[in-house]
């Protein structure tokens, strides 16, 4: 039990504190706990972490978002926050799920509803998990090679995914 709380603080707090990735306890997770409790806990981790940085830039603003991610974080959440709306976010969530703790602080500096913000989170994030759980213990199941190839080939597509879609939406709004 004490494990599982840690993972899931770890998660908490690497959403937090931008450059902290949790990307590789993800595989121990999976080996250690299983598939569907590695998902609910990587679930609950990143959906927490997600709100507490929606939370913590709806409360205090610009001055403590720009402490968390640094210069080239909030100079992205300024682009950002000019152009989205919560299509745009919910797109962003859906093809790649890309910086996931930077856009949440982005979010909360905008006007944004909490609960659309939890919902399209929520939603997405479970979905998001799940295929990524699924896609990590398929790709293990294959052998060594092989399962590095295709992990990293999956993790590229989802990245260049994500970076087209953001970077077409910003040129569409500006």
């Amino acid at each position: 039990m004490t494990g599982k709380v840690v993972y899931v603080l770890f998660l908490i707090l690497s959403t937090i504190v931008a450059p902290i990735t949790s990307l590789p306890l993800w595989p121990v997770a999976l080996f250690t706990y299983g598939y569907r409790t590695a998902v609910l806990l990587t679930f609950f981790g990143n959906v927490s972490g997600a709100m507490v940085n929606f939370l913590l830039a709806r409360k205090f603003g610009r001055p403590l978002v720009e402490k968390l991610v640094g210069g080239k974080g909030i100079k992205e959440i300024d682009k950002f926050t000019d152009v989205v709306g919560w299509k745009a976010f919910l797109w962003l969530r859906i093809l790649g799920n890309i910086s996931f703790d930077v856009i949440s602080y982005a979010m909360g500096l905008t006007n944004i509803r909490i609960l659309v913000y939890f919902l399209i989170t929520f939603a997405t994030s479970l979905l998001w998990t799940g295929l990524v759980f699924l896609f990590l213990k398929t790709a293990f199941s294959l052998g060594k090679l092989p399962s590095i190839l295709l992990i990293s080939l999956g993790y590229l597509l989802s990245l260049y995914g994500g970076i087209r879609v953001w970077r077409r939406h910003i040129d569409h709004k500006l």
